[in-house]
């Protein structure tokens, strides 16, 4: 929702992601093992730790539908199998909404800088183009988008769907516009989300079609904590859009463990960057934004210190929806 051109009052990632494996092992003592999982479209890597004893061997296995088991005994052999929303944030990333028209492009650029000084953190940059309800493409929106990509930002296009209260049809043809006049893109960025049941299938659809369209990953920002029977409707949901973090205990809450981190991301707004409590929540949130800029028109002050701190070395192992860890006392994940 906006407040003039600009303001949204309410603003988890499914795509394929490959894994891979580096084991070792070794006498008198256990035997690290480290999956490693790239996000949609990138590279790059960053490693979790699986323990195992000195004559366990690990691997590493993915499906789409498969659920991630840990189990060894001292001679067995461990498995990892994950699913590819599981894998698809391995570590902690960033929703930025930017709705500062890009000319100039000044804070489009500072985004693209510090980006390419943190290049293993993901970052999603929401694009506000006519507010989605465009009938021609823009060419400063074009430039910014393929600038944007280039430096290996991911391009979010936006839409609203008025709480579903908008045609199907109509919301449909928004996103084939956007990604016609701005393609290849990342993903849609629908809000105005609703939250009410018996929409469920409206989003549903809405996500199927921009799959089919080329648009790989779909958030949907109800902005507050959304019904269970919503989760799954699109890739990723804006869970919390509001002037503080959401509470630990909500977002630790089984809807949240289940669907996993991919699942979720977080917008603090009026909120000035708070590194316990994003240390708090990172297992549970795959992408979090805090900006004092309610209206999104321009970037967070902060911004840098919380790529900082997004950039660590280490992944952020969360289980996915029906992943399980058991093991045995001397073959254990850690």
């Amino acid at each position: 929702m906006k407040f003039a051109h600009l303001q949204k009052t309410t603003l988890g990632l499914l795509a394929t992601a490959s894994l891979g494996l580096a084991a070792c092992s070794g006498g008198g003592g256990s035997a690290p093992t480290t999956f490693m999982a790239n996000p949609p479209g990138e590279s790059r890597t960053a490693t979790a730790t699986v323990s195992a004893s000195p004559t366990a061997t690990a691997t590493v296995s993915a499906s789409p539908t498969a659920t991630a088991t840990v189990s060894a005994s001292p001679t067995a052999t461990a498995t990892v199998s994950a699913s590819p929303i599981a894998a698809n944030i391995y570590r902690n990333g960033m929703l930025v909404p930017l709705y500062n028209y890009p000319n100039p492009t000044t804070a489009w650029d500072n985004v693209i800088s510090l980006k390419r000084q943190h290049p293993s953190v993901p970052v999603y940059v929401i694009a506000d183009a006519s507010s989605g309800m465009g009938t021609t493409a823009d060419a400063n929106y074009q430039s910014i988008v393929i600038k944007s990509r280039a430096a290996g930002i991911k391009v979010l296009m936006y839409v609203a769907s008025n709480y579903a209260a908008t045609p199907l049809a109509t919301v449909k043809g928004y996103i084939q516009n956007q990604v016609t006049f701005y393609g290849p893109i990342d993903g849609i960025f629908i809000d105005q989300m609703s939250n009410v049941a018996g929409n469920e299938a409206y989003f549903s659809s809405l996500t199927s079609y921009s799959h089919n369209l080329g648009a790989p990953f779909v958030v949907g920002n109800p902005g507050v904590d959304p019904l269970q029977s919503f989760v799954g409707t699109v890739d990723n949901i804006v869970t919390s859009e509001n002037t503080t973090y959401p509470a630990l205990a909500t977002i630790s809450s089984s809807k949240y463990t289940n669907a996993g981190p991919n699942a979720w991301s977080v917008i603090a707004n009026a909120t000035v960057f708070n590194s316990i409590t994003e240390g708090e929540e990172k297992p549970y949130i795959g992408l979090i934004y805090a900006t004092t800029d309610n209206v999104y028109g321009t970037l967070a002050v902060d911004l840098a210190s919380q790529l900082n701190f997004l950039d660590t070395s280490t992944a952020t192992a969360t289980a996915s929806p029906s992943q399980v860890a058991s093991a045995s006392p001397t073959a254990k994940p850690t």
